[in-house]
């Protein structure tokens, strides 16, 4: 299925979508990045299962100053990576000075212990579980300690699902988008 960047400096380029995967809606990341417009300019931006990299790209075009992208699927990093090339946004080669990282990790749990040159603190984390996923908890647990103190978390997730917010967080919003919902933490 092929996307399109709803804003900023890649406006509207072709963006491919890994297969099985649910892509965020365009309305749902105009609305998302209208929003957060603040955080994203200048900031640190974590994608978690990233899939093609929607989210993330739309963050680098619109002004984050660093993405991270981290899924366990490595089909998904695939297209993630040649989504990247084609768009000239090529993965740091090493850890030093990058503006795109890209890395396969068992999610949720492998945040624990993120690799070595990645930020301590992330201005917005997305995180996209697959809809069968059901370990909110532990995801939301394990991204907390990574959100800057003024920093959103944003979950997609299924409608039907009401997220457990857990010590350390607060919701600040949901959003209903057909049968996805975007819900932004907070630290408390």
């Amino acid at each position: 299925m092929a996307l399109r960047v709803t804003g900023g400096q890649l406006r509207g380029r072709s963006l491919d979508s890994s297969r099985g995967s649910r892509p965020t809606s365009g309305r749902a990341r105009e609305a998302l990045f209208s929003r957060l417009q603040r955080q994203v300019e200048g900031g640190s931006f974590l994608d978690l299962f990233c899939a093609g990299g929607t989210i993330g790209i739309e963050a680098l075009s619109r002004g984050a100053a660093t993405v991270a992208f981290a899924d366990r699927s490595a089909a998904a990093l695939r297209v993630l990576r040649s989504n990247l090339s084609n768009l000239e946004l090529e993965p740091a080669p090493t850890e030093g000075e990058w503006r795109v990282l890209v890395r396969r990790l068992d999610l949720p749990r492998g945040l624990a212990k993120l690799p070595t040159g990645w930020p301590t603190r992330f201005d917005v984390i997305f995180a996209d579980p697959p809809y069968a996923y059901d370990d909110y908890e532990l995801l939301l647990e394990n991204s907390a300690v990574l959100l800057a103190s003024d920093g959103a978390l944003i979950v997609e997730h299924d409608a039907r699902v009401a997220l457990r917010v857990v010590s350390g967080l607060s919701q600040l919003d949901s959003r209903r988008y057909g049968d996805s919902a975007l819900t932004t933490l907070g630290r408390s």
